[in-house]
């Protein structure tokens, strides 16, 4: 299946270009997408959509020479934007035709993340950008599906998208982070809900059965289990306590028109998807 390509993102792919065969599209535009997946079902209504739109770099790619990526950006009407007090800024690159629309990149955290000075390592250069650092991008670089998108013209290209397995593993993992405030973290969990629900029917096919074993031999022994923490904190709470977390993301499904969107139906969802994916089932304290 060829896909037109989103207008909003045209822009965007029309500057990376020279790199679209090892960046990665991650975050809520690759769920969007994923709507168009071969093991995709049907909502049933509107997704959740943002306008933040975000790339996963691997931390060894070609060069694509000059003008350099960053320039391409600026070219196609992108404006850098700088936040953090740091001396390694955070990237944004944001649309000047529509404001509300940015991109931004990431790539995997070397190591422990620290400099030689002891400083974090809070992001990587390539070709002009500045990826954020973070851990468990692997997971999203790993086995991306190959989506074929029309540009304009008539031209068509791959572009590479986060594997829904590995989205909804990776999203799983960061629903706990310390250092995302609570209504990331909602947004993060009904997102795993969501693809669940989508993907109900393939969740137990060969193809997302080898993508969430891989994915464990991926993230290691400890990556395992931090997963294995958040996917218990979040569905294996007791019926009549399915947490904070789990009641701001019923609120995204109600203003979503979601049938099912208390916290008690979401976790019920998210319980029987993670069984399904995972062969184990979640047994409530």
């Amino acid at each position: 299946m060829t896909l037109p390509c989103p207008s909003l993102l045209a822009p965007t792919l029309r500057a990376l270009e020279p790199s679209l065969d090892h960046v990665v599209l991650v975050g809520g535009w690759a769920h969007q997408l994923h709507l168009n997946h071969p093991g995709a079902g049907t909502l049933g209504a509107d997704p959740l959509t943002t306008e933040d739109c975000d790339f996963a770099l691997p931390l060894r790619m070609p060069d694509p020479g000059l003008p350099t990526l960053a320039d391409r950006l600026e070219m196609n009407g992108f404006a850098l934007e700088l936040s953090g007090a740091n001396a390694y800024p955070k990237h944004r690159y944001r649309s000047g035709d529509h404001p509300s629309f940015s991109v931004e990149f990431i790539t995997p955290r070397q190591g422990d993340g620290l400099r030689r000075d002891g400083s974090r390592r809070s992001n990587e250069e390539f070709s002009g950008l500045r990826a954020e650092a973070l851990r468990f991008v692997s997971l999203a670089l790993a086995s991306p599906w190959e989506c074929e998108i029309e540009m304009e013209g008539g031209e068509r290209r791959e572009l590479l998208v986060v594997h829904p397995v590995n989205f909804l593993v990776g999203k799983m993992l960061v629903s706990r982070a310390e250092n995302r405030p609570p209504s990331a973290q909602a947004k993060d969990l009904f997102y795993v809900i969501e693809s669940m629900r989508l993907f109900e029917g393939a969740l137990e096919s060969e193809e997302f059965q080898m993508a969430y074993h891989s994915a464990l031999k991926l993230l290691g022994k400890n990556g395992r289990r931090r997963l294995d923490e958040s996917v218990r904190s979040h569905f294996g709470r007791d019926e009549d306590d399915p947490g904070e977390t789990l009641f701001v993301a019923s609120e995204i499904a109600s203003g979503l028109g979601r049938v099912a969107h208390s916290a008690a139906e979401l976790r019920s969802i998210g319980r029987y998807g993670w069984w399904m994916l995972s062969g184990e089932p979640l047994i409530s304290p």
